[in-house]
């Protein structure tokens, strides 16, 4: 089976001055209002202009139904942000916002729609979930319901409880079969999933009369990838508790060799991973059981969060060190075979050895395999 690598990319930060329409589809009726950017995020916001009511669909729905701006109605004020590139899109993470004086029966979430069923008279059909952030009375929460593509029926998780006027965390990410949802990086719940042709957007909605704001930032997409950044390294990682892992990146997988010396070793090849990059030094790959692995190249160290049948297992979970065991930065052959590494500031030996060509790194005091 081939591995499904995927990698997190910044998708808009909002901090131009217009929306990129090769990234962005708008749409609004009933009295919402064009979503614009404002101070560095993007405002969702209707009922705020006396007896207008414009109607505007995007062109995808248009493709649709060349009528889709004659369907868009309902009574209620829609502000309407879509994901044009919603075919190649595997997850979405952004964080969402309801002002302190938010009216009742207000609020913006992410929403996977399918416009012909929508443009078809089967509104509520057409939903195949929505991730909501929702002020109804009391506090604001974040609701997540979806339709079950196996049985048929629409199920939802518990809400939690937020504040208004901070931003909220919000993300899916789906799979083949099935899709997670996402809570300031906690697992909400999971469903089946199947892709039917849906559109990605943004729905900020009043179901009162009311005139509202919502806001929109810092917007993350998962897509599908052939190859990383990591292609090419191999990664050393161990524990004080003796286990290791050695991670060779090649083509966009990852082959695995795990080494406890008072059980086993076991070697895993052509695994996907999730690849996600917080910054120059910081990154995580997330495997398909669900493991996730933290990096900190700016001291060596990580971690690694073990997943039994979706909850935490302690016991394999553990703390490490890691190196890459090729160099990557300059390195001066002005003295060969004694290799100065700029990345390690220290020297390297290398030494051809049966047609592989071995290193010794005076920095760790160890042998290794070089490979391109």
């Amino acid at each position: 089976m081939e591995a499904e690598t995927f990698v997190w990319e910044d998708y808009d930060d909002f901090s131009g001055s217009s929306l990129d329409t090769g990234k962005w589809g708008i749409s609004y009726w009933d009295g919402g209002n064009a979503p614009i950017i404002s101070n560095g995020q993007l405002l969702l916001a209707g009922k705020t202009r006396t007896s207008w009511n414009e109607t505007v669909a995007t062109a995808r729905m248009l493709n649709t139904n060349p009528s889709a701006a004659s369907l868009l109605s309902g009574g209620q004020a829609h502000s309407v942000l879509e994901f044009t590139e919603s075919d190649d899109i595997y997850g979405i993470e952004l964080f969402l916002r309801l002002p302190a004086d938010v009216p009742q029966d207000c609020g913006v979430g992410i929403y996977a729609i399918d416009y012909a069923a929508m443009f078809a008279g089967k509104e509520q059909g057409s939903i195949r979930f929505d991730l909501d952030l929702l002020y109804g009375s009391g506090s604001p929460e974040v609701q997540v319901t979806w339709k079950n593509p196996v049985t048929g029926i629409e199920e939802q998780a518990s809400a939690l409880s937020v504040e208004t006027n901070q931003d909220i965390k919000m993300a899916f990410v789906r799979k083949e079969s099935t899709i997670e949802f996402f809570h300031n990086d906690l697992k909400i719940d999971q469903s089946p999933y199947r892709s039917m042709n849906e559109t990605f957007i943004v729905r900020a909605v009043s179901e009162t009369d009311s005139s509202f704001e919502t806001y929109l930032d810092d917007v993350r997409i998962l897509r599908k990838a052939s190859t990383t950044w990591l292609d090419g390294t191999t990664l050393l990682l161990s524990s004080s508790e003796g286990t290791s892992e050695t991670f060779v990146f090649a083509n966009g997988s990852l082959s695995s060799t795990f080494v406890d010396p008072q059980e086993r070793t076991s070697v895993v090849s052509n695994l996907g991973y999730v690849l996600d990059r917080e910054n120059e030094v910081r990154w995580k790959i997330t495997l398909a059981d669900g493991d996730v692995y933290s990096f900190d190249s700016s001291s060596g160290t990580g971690s690694l969060t073990d997943y039994e049948n979706g909850q935490i297992d302690p016991s394999g979970s553990w703390n490490f060190t890691f190196d890459n065991a090729n160099p990557r930065d300059w390195m001066w052959f002005d003295h060969y075979p004694w290799v100065n590494s700029n990345e390690e500031e220290d020297w390297l030996y290398f030494m051809p050895s049966g047609g592989t060509l071995m290193y010794f790194s005076n920095n760790h005091q160890s042998w290794r395999k070089f490979s391109q």
